[in-house]
């Protein structure tokens, strides 16, 4: 089921369009979580002289686990299958605003606002193999870098874009804020937002051929927040670890 509810704003300089949208999703195919069936092997007691073993529970948990009935802490690899997996209802609102002054020093300047606010993701319970053997309870992913959760990946209230455009003749420059809100993490308490600065610049020459582009991505070179949740130090799902980026680029049209 999916359904949006949206308007539309134009009126000379001024654009504004507003959207709510939502969809409800049933089995949704996912890969396990591999923390998830530890955490249930764990939790059934299932390694060799556990008190669940020759349980059904543990029969199936154990064939993931290798080597076969070791301690969680020695573990070597653990199976993971793609399946059917939790209902997902998601819904948020996605915005885009923009103003355009005429005639500023001979040049069109153009403010820019754009972003999603995510209501919810909520998850519903999941099930190991559609047995009655519990992995993962309900939740609600928003707000949450769900790590041994699934879907395993980071999911922000917010992320938006604020931008300044001057277009003037054969001459454009463009500085865009990007923002993303922070969420918590499984083992620290949160992680901070981020906020990064662009700058673009393109030259078009010969009636719009060839383009020469300049941009310089993460301006000030902030580095990305500490995620101590990954193997990476950082959410690759959300942040990028380059720092600062500049680029040549080179564009003609046939």
């Amino acid at each position: 089921l999916a359904y949006n509810l949206g308007a539309v704003i134009n009126t000379g300089n001024f654009r504004a369009s507003l959207d709510y949208w939502r969809f409800d999703f049933e089995d949704l195919i996912e890969t396990e979580s591999s923390g998830a069936l530890v955490n249930a092997y764990v939790a059934n007691d299932c390694a060799d002289g556990g008190a669940g073993v020759g349980t059904s529970a543990c029969d199936l948990l154990r064939a993931r686990i290798f080597p076969t009935g070791v301690a969680a802490s020695s573990l070597e690899r653990v199976e993971v299958n793609r399946y059917n997996g939790p209902d997902v209802d998601t819904s948020g609102i996605d915005f885009d605003f923009s103003y355009t002054f005429d005639d500023v020093a001979g040049g069109l300047l153009t403010l820019g606002l754009e972003g999603t606010y995510t209501i919810e993701y909520d998850v519903s319970e999941s099930f190991f193999e559609g047995t009655d053997l519990l992995l993962q309870d309900a939740y609600d992913a928003v707000g949450a870098n769900n790590r041994s959760r699934i879907p395993f990946r980071s999911l922000q209230d917010w992320k938006g874009n604020a931008s300044i455009n001057y277009l003037n003749g054969n001459h454009n420059v463009r500085f865009v804020t990007r923002y993303v809100s922070d969420f918590d993490a499984t083992t620290s308490a949160e992680i901070d937002s981020w906020t990064t600065y662009d700058l673009h610049y393109v030259l078009t020459l010969l009636e719009e051929r060839p383009t020469v582009s300049l941009p310089a991505v993460n301006l000030p070179d902030e580095a990305p927040p500490l995620n101590v949740d990954h193997e990476l130090l950082y959410d690759p799902f959300t942040h990028n670890p380059l720092g600062r980026t500049l680029k040549l680029g080179v564009t003609y049209r046939f």
